[in-house]
């Protein structure tokens, strides 16, 4: 169990729409830049990796073979999002004094930057802070669902079987031992093995998906016309980053 597709996700931007926004601004940034005499190297996104499993950690770590070699570690990016962000940063550091302010503003925060990232929104943007109050509220209503606590009740004796002890999978996650070093340890790995296994034998996973997604089925026809209004800003938005990148 890899992708877990929630109802709400088919409000929110693809991988794909991240990337092609990433695109059509930096070369609306390099177009500013160029009405003001300096110059802005446009950098390629890097090629569209393997979908990205949705929800993959929404319910702690779920997938075996990630638990026994990374841990609760984050899985290292490709060599091509590397190639990428390492000349992302080689574009700022070569930047002078005048094309930096040009291209942020005194404050950082504004110039061709703002410029070319409001040419993009015309159509008004999205209201993530309702979306995310959505979301994340029947993420906590889920953990309360009694079929739910009687899975993390499941989970958490599997755990404490194993010489561990956490109330359900997100806690083992999280934990803050993890982070004290860049690669994860042989007790991690140990844990976030045992972790996915108890979560297995209890079915955790299932049973919390199921029951966020039920909520989600729910707060949605509550909140239909937010939630239109919020997917209609998106849709715009896409479609004049498509028109950008043909004009570019």
């Amino acid at each position: 169990m890899r992708s877990l597709i929630l109802p709400l996700d088919s409000y929110e931007q693809s991988a794909a729409d991240i990337r092609a926004m990433a695109a059509a601004q930096d070369v609306r940034m390099k177009r500013c830049m160029e009405r003001k005499g300096l110059r802005w190297q446009v950098i390629p996104q890097p090629p569209a990796e393997a979908p990205t499993e949705l929800n993959r950690r929404r319910y702690g770590i779920i997938e075996p073979k990630i638990s026994r070699v990374f841990g609760y570690h984050m899985t290292p990016d490709t060599p091509q999002r590397k190639r990428y962000d390492s000349a992302s940063r080689e574009r700022l550091r070569n930047l002078t004094r005048k094309e930096s302010v040009a291209a942020f503003g005194h404050d950082g925060e504004s110039g061709c930057d703002l410029a070319a990232y409001e040419s993009l929104v015309k159509g008004g943007k999205p209201d993530y802070s309702m979306f995310n109050r959505i979301s994340g509220d029947t993420y906590e209503a889920s953990m309360k669902d009694p079929r739910v606590l009687k899975a993390m009740s499941s989970w958490s004796a599997c755990m404490k079987k194993k010489g561990y002890d956490y109330s359900h999978p997100v806690k083992a996650a999280s934990d803050r031992e993890w982070m004290k070093s860049r690669r994860p340890t042989r007790k991690e790995l140990a844990t976030a093995t045992s972790d996915v296994s108890c979560q297995k034998s209890s079915r955790i996973t299932r049973i919390w998906y199921a029951a966020e997604k039920q909520l989600q089925g729910r707060v949605i026809k509550k909140n239909s016309e937010e939630l239109k209004a919020f997917r209609s800003v998106t849709q715009a938005r896409n479609e004049a980053v498509r028109d950008a990148l043909k004009q570019d």
